[in-house]
């Protein structure tokens, strides 16, 4: 009887014992299960500024595919910018910082830069949208307001700012004006607009601009122009700096005026003949200059005065006497 019942006992055990190799229970967590097997991230196209954000949004390949992940970001320089743990990175200051973003072992990495606060604007002459592919006919035809930008270096900007009336007045009003930016602003005052009126301004560089404003606060009775109080956006303008010594070569005059009429003859890089027609006569002037890219400092044979010829395009260009009267200048 003994014998019987260990026989069924041992029985039961090995049927137990087999049931439980071939039918296993294994307790696996869900996110065991997920594998990451790539992880790109694409950073902005351009620099950032200062204060501006830009969210990250990693692609992750999974197996299987989509499953739960977790990712985490960090920045290599948090004083150039940092990162939320969502993915939202905060531009803080100039420079370049790399951020990672990691997820089930497999990372990636954007980079972020953060531009400068220094401006950078070209130097050279600056005009009414309106006419900023035909700067001639804009200072020709309407008169005109433009800037001539002289330099813009350590956020320091340097130049004139002329306002012209319509031919064939030609009267000009002009500012000098010398001003700190700082986040994209200047201001300046002004003693003298060219016809004793003073006053004060602003300027502010925006994308490809830079608007002026100005107020008059003191005016001169006996002025016949000033510049009163009003804003205006400029725009680059196509400016002579790539045209060759040659452009200034050939017959020029005011337009819709007799006050001035002369053509240019080019001998060489420096020496040149600027012949005058008044009243149907002709008086040639042999003169020396200096060409600059876009303008001749000239003097005539035997003077001590220099006179200034800027090139605007191929067929414009403006007159600075030695005594400082300016003229705007057709090709004909």
């Amino acid at each position: 009887m003994k014998l019987l019942k260990k026989i069924v006992v041992a029985a039961t055990l090995a049927t137990f014992s087999l049931t439980l190799v071939t039918s296993p229970i294994t307790l696996i967590h869900a996110e065991q299960a997920v594998k990451v097997t790539s992880i790109s991230v694409k950073g902005p196209s351009n620099a950032l500024k200062a204060n501006e954000t830009f969210q990250l949004k990693p692609t992750v390949v999974t197996s299987p595919k989509g499953g739960n992940i977790k990712i985490t970001y960090s920045s290599t320089n948090t004083k150039v910018a940092t990162v939320s743990v969502s993915g939202l990175v905060t531009a803080l200051n100039p420079g370049k910082a790399i951020i990672y973003a990691s997820s089930g072992g497999k990372s990636t990495y954007a980079v972020i830069n953060v531009a400068s606060n220094t401006v950078n604007f070209s130097s050279g002459l600056w005009v009414e949208k309106k006419n900023i592919k035909k700067p001639e006919e804009q200072l020709s035809t309407d008169g005109a307001i433009y800037f001539e930008l002289k330099s813009l270096k350590n956020n320091v900007l340097t130049g004139h700012f002329f306002s012209i009336s319509t031919p064939p007045s030609n009267r000009i009003a002009d500012v000098e004006i010398k001003t700190e930016i700082k986040n994209g602003k200047g201001t300046f005052t002004y003693g003298d607009d060219g016809w004793g009126n003073s006053g004060k301004g602003t300027v502010e560089t925006k994308e490809g601009s830079i608007l002026f404003t100005f107020k008059e606060t003191k005016s001169d009775s006996s002025a016949m122009w000033n510049l009163g109080t009003f804003s205006v956006t400029l725009y680059k303008a196509n400016s002579g700096s790539n045209m060759g010594v040659k452009s200034f070569e050939g017959q020029w005059s005011t337009p819709g005026s007799d006050e001035l009429a002369f053509r240019l003859t080019i001998k060489s890089d420096t020496k040149g003949v600027i012949t005058f027609f008044s009243e149907g006569e002709e008086v040639p002037n042999n003169v020396t200059f200096v060409y600059s890219g876009d303008k001749l400092t000239f003097k005539y044979e035997g003077g001590d005065k220099k006179n200034i010829l800027r090139l605007v395009d191929s067929k414009m260009m403006i007159l600075t006497t030695s005594d400082g009267y300016q003229l705007t200048l057709k090709k004909y």
